[in-house]
């Protein structure tokens, strides 16, 4: 996770985070209309922004989509759950390309990548939306504004459905171009800059288990009425899966 703060002394990385946040936030905003959850929540075609731009450029489609959420959020839904929504977009892409990068890309520069970029993507996308909808529908439940149950599956599908039809089929081809046009994120940022990722697959491991283990439990809670909005169950039970998110994140 390191390359996720150095990647600002690197003035190329910051040019690839601007752009990320305004196609995100391009795209966002004209659906803003289109609410599911009345000031929260909108039809989001979008998703696709986050996975595909942290599959491509890293930590700078991490920092995009969450620059990129909160500019779309001045168009109808700001308020204080945007905090939550900029901490969960960041880990809709970290955990895209962190779960992405352990399945299919090279660990090297120069290596070749393995396994299908269509499952890999897939997956990924499923994991990175779960992320997500746990850290919002956590941060937001904690406020007392939604139930965690109500709201981590809307986000959850809302997200998922674009990210894992369209993101995985167009990595190839915009792979293709970021590569030719040497936006490389690993060659734009030093190795001595990034991660040094001794155990990248254990990490992807706990980012999978807790973006889909907290929202399992989180879902459950909801539907067992064991839990309602602001619920101690649902503040200190889904903890230890964000945590594990965030060590994922530093092993990967």
């Amino acid at each position: 996770m390191r390359e996720a703060l150095t990647m600002w002394r690197h003035t190329q990385m910051v040019v690839l985070t601007a752009v990320t946040a305004a196609v995100y936030a391009a795209l966002l905003i004209p659906f803003k209309g289109f609410q599911i959850i009345p000031g929260l929540s909108e039809i989001r075609p979008a998703s696709v922004v986050p996975v595909l731009f942290g599959w491509l450029f890293g930590p700078a489609g991490a920092w995009g989509a969450a620059i990129g959420n909160l500019i779309g959020d001045f168009f109808g839904t700001l308020g204080i759950g945007s905090l939550f929504g900029m901490v969960g977009n960041f880990c809709f892409a970290m955990s895209a390309y962190k779960v992405f990068d352990a399945l299919h890309s090279p660990q090297t520069e120069g290596g070749a990548a393995s396994g299908s970029p269509v499952f890999a993507g897939g997956f990924s996308s499923l994991v990175a939306a779960a992320s997500c909808a746990l850290i919002i529908g956590w941060g937001l439940d904690l406020l007392r504004l939604m139930p965690f149950g109500a709201l981590g599956g809307v986000i959850f599908i809302n997200n998922s459905i674009f990210a894992v039809l369209v993101a995985p089929f167009l990595f190839v081809p915009m792979q293709r171009r970021v590569v030719r046009l040497g936006l490389n994120w690993r060659d734009l940022i030093p190795a001595e800059d990034r991660s040094r990722r001794p155990a990248f697959r254990i990490g992807a491991v706990l980012i999978a288990v807790g973006s889909l283990g907290g929202l399992t439990l989180g879902l459950a809670l909801h539907l067992s009425g064991a839990a309602e909005a602001g619920s101690l169950v649902v503040a200190l039970g889904l903890v230890p899966f964000i945590i594990l998110i965030f060590v994922g994140y530093l092993l990967a």
